[in-house]
């Protein structure tokens, strides 16, 4: 029973890394989705933020771990990091609602329309 919870709750966690991770290459999406058509090369401020954000939660983590002695859930620090700094991003871009408003799912159905 004990090895059952313990392997369900790491599993469990590392689902949340994974989201925020998830998070961090999907902002490298929406970078290319404001690129240019056709663009070789292009800027990627929301994924440079946000994966300093990333990084920077991840070392908090680490800071207040070692500070208190005593273990402390990463999520704790890594999603405000993340979400602050890509909506931090928006402000200053003033594209706010160009962030709220992305899909994947259009570039999907562009996709699929090119393929037929």
């Amino acid at each position: 029973m004990c090895a059952f919870v313990c392997v369900h709750v790491l599993s469990h966690s590392s689902l949340f890394y994974a989201h925020t991770g998830v998070f961090v290459a999907l902002l490298l999406r929406f970078d290319r989705s404001l690129a240019p058509e056709g663009a070789k090369s292009y800027a990627t401020p929301y994924f440079n933020a946000t994966y300093g954000g990333y990084v920077a939660g991840l070392l908090t983590t680490i800071g207040v771990m070692h500070f208190f002695k005593a273990a402390q859930p990463a999520l704790l620090y890594l999603v405000p990091a993340c979400l602050l700094t890509s909506f931090g991003t928006a402000i200053a871009r003033g594209q706010v609602a160009t962030l709220l408003a992305y899909s994947e799912e259009e570039n999907q159905d562009e996709d699929d329309k090119k393929s037929d």
